[in-house]
């Protein structure tokens, strides 16, 4: 099954990136980033210029609902695993900033575990995958910044 993730963004919108992969995961149809469809999310978020400050108007309009999970590698892999529900994370990027990112799938090759997380594209490979390691080195540099080392999501179909 070839799954198509949005694996990229055109403004300030990565948690509606992320909300899009999270409703893809769960089973709905994906919102194209050239559609106009898109843009009118982008500007209902505030995507474009305001870093999705609405972005629980796209939750309702995509009718997933998110919920706080404890950042804990664990839970990544018991949700993705048990649950089936994507996790989004908040990390920090030397480009970027804080960055969300949504962890849609995750496999086992040769004892290493890699999480499958679309809009992460400068470190994931062309599958879209990246080591729980080095996504771990990625967050643990927002643990530094944030005392609540970012927020995490886990989403269900609303």
């Amino acid at each position: 099954m070839n799954i198509k993730y949005q694996n990229t963004q055109l403004y300030s919108e990565c948690q509606l990136v992320s909300a899009l992969n999270a409703s893809y995961k769960l089973g709905k149809p994906i919102i194209k980033i050239d559609s106009k469809e898109y843009e009118k999310l982008v500007d209902m978020t505030c995507g474009r210029y305001g870093s999705c400050l609405g972005i629980d108007i796209a939750h309702r309009y995509l009718k997933i609902k998110p919920f706080d999970i404890k950042p804990d590698w664990d839970n990544v892999l018991k949700s993705l695993l048990y649950l089936e529900y994507p996790v989004q994370l908040s990390i920090w990027t030397l480009r970027t900033g804080y960055h969300s990112v949504c962890v849609v799938d995750y496999k086992h090759i040769g004892g290493v575990t890699y999480f499958k997380a679309p809009n992460l594209y400068r470190e994931t490979n062309k599958q879209m995958y990246i080591s729980k390691g080095r996504l771990q080195e990625i967050w643990s540099d927002i643990s530094n910044l944030s005392p609540n080392h970012g927020v995490w999501l886990g989403f269900v179909k609303d």
